[in-house]
């Protein structure tokens, strides 16, 4: 009876797993299928991982298994049908250079001197959250020391609260393995089950500075620590048919992928048949290897949906024994549940904060834009891929915009009946950014990484879908300084949208400082980032949001405060304005009052009255009563953007 108890027990591990926090992009939710209540509240988000092993005896000893190092780098799978981006290159040298040079090769890498962005000439000493972590350099290898992780989430999965812990054991160990080379860069360490364990500091390229992981994210403060682990979540995306490889009987995972980061297999699919045809030089059809450019729409859009969605896979158990059993092309739910608008699980999700969707079907979630684009027309009139506008081969890696894509023939390349009317089309000067397509059909709605994204469901602006749900509209993302009904009014005039009834504040004030001041952390993030946007200030000016975004320097969210301060730098006379988004609330509040002093005693910008709807009097000075009022009216409801 006890070894069938024992070996329910370990079945279970296999599914009991702890929160494993966030990946980048197409990152999965916490839940347990043991667990039914959880899987309804969040489904799609994070994938847990196995609980670290009690058993006193190591995993060899248990099992006669030999262990493989704390903290070793996935090895290269034994499946004969993967040859690797070098077996590519030997015959695609233009398509191998090109992609050698995206994001998307140096997703995932070993952590060597060339891969670990940050030089470390000192060692870095980080606190946060009463935990100190040490990175250094010691020849070409990295180390951290820092809490144990495994230690600190079994604590946690007895209940007990983390920040009653002050002195918990520590561990040091090697980096071995980096995440991301674009926006952000993350550090892994070996665990006890043989993944891999996030470094709970990520380094910010553009900032130059170290942020701890729980504030990369836009997600309540209140939220748990997050404990992400690679070999059971970041694995689906940022790897080459990667295979966890839990192994039930060790209580280890012993990982294997075809390849580091996101190479040509990822979206060509194996590559073994094709080469074996070619170096026969047969002349035969080749029929072994997969052209996205040359597939259906929908067939090409979901190879870049395999990764660019929201999903978890729909055999955890099976994806945790042996990856995922899909090919490029292959239809997508037959491996994994997406998170689409119509899934049963996405109103337990809102429920939980987890803001996947605004309530218009307009995915919130940036790196989810497959999401966005099945809800596209075009898209669904099969006229329209993700490869229609953006190249892995012949693009910027910055946008990966394809050649000629980066301005309105993106659009025009299928509705060229507006090439000669642009402006009778949009009502803007032709060379201006109201006659941009994309800044009105698909405005900065989405959001990631510290930053607002344009969303990929491509629509027309309307304001009842912020009237009714809450997202904002292209117009008042653009015009920042007009009301809800100045908006209303125009597309009305211009397009023959329907009438519609307002608020008193909907009609007098203007629209993004309503998101700003009585919005969710969304709505405040979106608004304090368009308040710095180059397209917004040169149509609404530039001497009068530096009073709105100060008040969001003192916001709940920590990724709220970070935008509100890019956007204060971009602003005249304050790219010198200094502040620490991290800093102790008593630092912040005095930040903020010292730029506040500064803008009552500069020189006003503006020539002539300001408009009523920026909430400030003659001389530019806020309505202080107004905007006391309005921010009573916070929306303080959690929210979680799942990125």
């Amino acid at each position: 009876m006890h070894r069938w108890l024992l070996f329910a027990a370990l079945l279970t591990a296999v599914f009991a797993f702890a929160s494993a926090g966030r990946g980048r992009r197409t990152l999965s939710w916490l839940g347990t299928l043991l667990t039914a209540g959880l899987v309804v509240a969040s489904l799609y988000w994070r994938t847990p991982a196995p609980q670290p092993a009690t058993d006193p005896l190591t995993s060899s000893q248990r099992t006669g298994i030999p262990e493989r190092p704390v903290g070793s780098v996935p090895q290269r799978t034994g499946d004969t049908r993967f040859t690797t981006s070098a077996a590519c290159r030997e015959c695609h040298q233009k398509q191998y250079d090109s992609w050698h040079a995206t994001y998307h090769r140096t997703m995932t890498q070993v952590a060597t001197p060339a891969t670990v962005i940050p030089e470390l000439n000192a060692p870095a000493q980080l606190t946060a959250r009463g935990r100190t972590t040490r990175i250094e350099r010691r020849g070409d290898a990295f180390w951290v020391k820092m809490a144990d992780p495994d230690w600190e989430l079994e604590q946690r999965n007895r209940g007990i609260a983390l920040a009653s812990i002050t002195s918990p054991p520590t561990v040091e160990r090697k980096i071995v393995m980096t995440t991301g080379s674009h926006h952000l860069q993350a550090y892994w360490i070996g665990g006890r089950d043989g993944g891999l364990r996030q470094v709970p500091w990520e380094f910010h390229i553009g900032q130059e500075r170290w942020l701890p992981v729980e504030d990369v994210f836009l997600r309540p403060p209140q939220a748990q620590r997050m404990f992400s682990h690679w070999n059971s979540k970041c694995i689906q995306c940022h790897s080459v048919h990667g295979n966890p490889g839990w192994d039930p009987r060790s209580g280890q995972f012993r990982t294997e992928v075809a390849e580091l980061g996101i190479a040509c297999e990822s979206c060509h699919g194996s590559g073994e048949a094709h080469v074996r045809e070619q170096r026969a030089e047969s002349s035969t059809t080749v029929t072994s290897i997969l052209n996205p450019q040359r597939q259906p729409a929908h067939i090409s859009a979901r190879i870049c949906g395999q990764c660019h969605a929201t999903f978890q896979p729909r055999d955890t158990e099976q994806f945790h024994l042996h990856g995922f059993n899909h090919r490029a092309g292959d239809p997508l739910e037959a491996s994994r549940e997406l998170a689409t608008f119509d899934h049963p699980a996405r109103q337990a999700m809102e429920e939980q904060g987890m803001a996947v969707y605004w309530g218009d079907r307009a995915c919130r979630v940036g790196g989810a834009e497959y999401l966005g684009l099945l809800e596209t027309a075009c898209y669904q009139a099969e006229q329209l891929s993700c490869l229609s506008c953006h190249s892995m081969h012949n693009s910027d890696p910055d946008t990966q915009l394809g050649k000629n894509m980066q301005g309105n023939q993106a659009c025009l390349q299928c509705h060229q009946g507006f090439a000669e009317s642009i402006e009778e089309h949009t009502h803007h000067p032709a060379q201006s950014s109201g006659s941009q397509c994309y800044n009105c059909h698909m405005p900065h709605t989405s959001y990631a990484l510290l930053t607002a994204m344009r969303s990929h469901r491509i629509d027309s602006p309307n304001v009842t879908s912020s009237l009714e749900h809450g997202r904002p509209n292209a117009c008042n993302l653009c015009h920042i300084d007009k009301t809800l009904q100045w908006s209303a009014e125009h597309l009305h005039d211009w397009y023959q949208q329907p009438e519609l009834t307002f608020t008193t504040d909907q009609r007098e004030a203007a629209a993004s400082l309503l998101w700003l001041l009585t919005g969710d952390a969304m709505q405040r993030a979106l608004a304090a980032w368009h308040l710095g946007w180059s397209p917004a200030i040169a149509a609404s000016g530039d001497d009068w949001q530096a009073s709105f975004l100060a008040l969001l320097l003192d916001d709940p969210y920590p990724a709220v405060r970070f935008v509100a301060y890019q956007s204060l730098r971009q602003l005249p006379g304050l790219s010198d304005f200094e502040f620490d988004y991290l800093a102790p609330q008593a630092g912040r509040i005095k930040a903020r009052q010292q730029l506040l002093q500064r803008l009552r005693t500069r020189t006003p910008g503006s020539t002539g009255p300001y408009a009523a709807p920026l909430l400030l009097n003659a001389t530019g000075q806020p309505l202080q009563a107004t905007i006391d009022r309005l921010l009573k009216r916070r929306d303080d409801r959690p929210v979680d953007i799942p990125e």
